[in-house]
């Protein structure tokens, strides 16, 4: 890398970075403008709001604006560059318009990597702590759905209901789960009072439960079921989302 490049770069860099904390700012202040009366009114202490909510907020913040800045940022340094006839000076020297734009792609490359890392692992944790504020100070209704009369498809015919979920205790209640072949004959049904989610196995467990197996010839085989690890794809997750959750 040339000192030229190095020199674009840091420009590049130092703009993105301030555009970023700029948007950030913007967005903050914006933001706590519109919810101050539903931080006031449900008892939102400052502490909570500016050092808790907020820094939490940063993260998906960036997200949003990250491209903005990034652009801003290729924006100015070459309004910048262009005003002080440096760009003129580059290609009086030989420099092509397609070499200067190596430092631009490099830089885009590496700010494309870190914000894939950053949204894959950063933001859902940050987020959390978002969500269970916002339903706490500012939603004006009840933000989770579907925690009664659940089903979900496990794998290609197979099936799991579940009567009610507890999304705190991670337990569901009056759980059926069936399985089917060729899309109509049922050959295996489980019913279980309640099943829990257990995180050192990171499975499904039915403490009872009766497994039914259905015989080709039409028989029935009832089997009592004690301590069973279910084989399910689904996660706790899976069984009750909020709207910031489906969000796109």
């Amino acid at each position: 890398m040339t000192l030229i490049d190095r020199h674009i770069v840091r420009r590049l860099l130092l703009g993105y970075l301030f555009f970023t904390g700029a948007l950030i700012v913007f967005f903050i202040v914006l933001h706590y403008v519109e919810y101050i009366d539903d931080f006031m009114d449900r008892g939102a202490s400052m502490r909570e709001v500016f050092l808790v909510y907020y820094p939490s907020y940063i993260p998906e913040i960036v997200r949003l604006t990250s491209p903005l800045a990034l652009f801003l940022a290729c924006l100015y340094v070459t309004g910048r560059m262009a005003q002080g006839l440096e760009i003129v000076a580059l290609q009086m020297s030989g420099v092509s318009l397609y070499r200067l734009l190596r430092p631009y792609v490099a830089l885009a490359l590496v700010v494309t990597g870190f914000m894939f890392w950053f949204n894959g692992w950063v933001v859902p944790v940050t987020n959390r702590t978002v969500v269970t504020f916002d339903e706490k100070y500012l939603s004006k209704t009840p933000r989770q759905f579907d925690l009664s009369h659940l089903h979900r498809q496990a794998r290609p015919g197979q099936f799991l209901s579940v009567g009610y979920y507890d999304r705190e205790r991670r337990i569901a209640y009056r759980v059926s789960l069936q399985q089917f072949v060729e899309g109509r004959r049922l050959v295996y049904r489980l019913d279980a009072p309640r099943m829990a989610w257990n995180d050192s196995l990171q499975a499904w467990v039915v403490e009872e439960g009766i497994a039914r197996y259905f015989e080709p010839d039409g028989r029935e085989v009832r089997r009592p079921v004690r301590h069973q690890q279910l084989d399910l794809p689904l996660y706790p997750r899976d069984l009750a989302r909020t709207e910031r959750e489906v969000e796109p």
